[in-house]
């Protein structure tokens, strides 16, 4: 069967949407495990030493996955928040 012109051109489009769709759902699901993280060092903090100073809150909130593992293991291993925050530990 010959393709038209507009039948490529829906098939483009079909295909561009789902490659935007994969995309955005892999960056959601990212930000998600990003989130997850961040609140599970924001409750090892709050459990451990009560109420979370705000420098290390926003610092938590824009860490990237990475950053967060490296605190996590650090706070799990029993590193005082100055020693895994450094200034921005101090109220």
């Amino acid at each position: 069967m010959v393709m038209t012109a507009a039948d490529k051109f829906r098939a483009e489009g079909i295909e561009q949407g789902r490659r935007m769709r994969a995309a955005t759902a892999e960056r959601l699901r990212a930000e998600g495990i990003g989130q997850g993280k961040a609140e599970i060092v924001t409750q090892v903090l709050q459990e451990r030493y009560g109420e979370v100073p705000s420098g290390i809150l926003r610092r938590v909130q824009g860490a990237k996955p990475e950053e967060l593992d490296a605190w996590a293991i650090r706070l799990f291993k029993g590193e005082a928040p100055e020693a895994v925050f450094g200034k921005a530990a101090r109220p």
